[in-house]
């Protein structure tokens, strides 16, 4: 999570800021993003799991998990 915040892409507050504050609190995912060597590839996976979950949260597959 720290070097997301070194990241000039990212705004805090913003609906990604938010998105990955809450989902790092998975182990699982803390884990794959550190096997992710590369920042820039990581900031990419980050937005691809953002985007994902934000399609199937509108289209109604899938309840927002993560703690509000």
């Amino acid at each position: 999570m720290q070097e997301f915040h070194f990241i000039d892409d990212v705004v805090f507050g913003s609906e990604l800021y938010v998105f990955t504050t809450k989902f790092f609190l998975v182990r699982s995912k803390k884990k794959m993003q550190a096997a992710i060597r590369n920042m820039e590839r990581k900031f990419v996976w980050l937005k691809l799991m953002f985007e994902r979950i934000s399609n199937l949260e509108s289209l109604g597959y899938v309840q927002s998990s993560y703690p509000s």
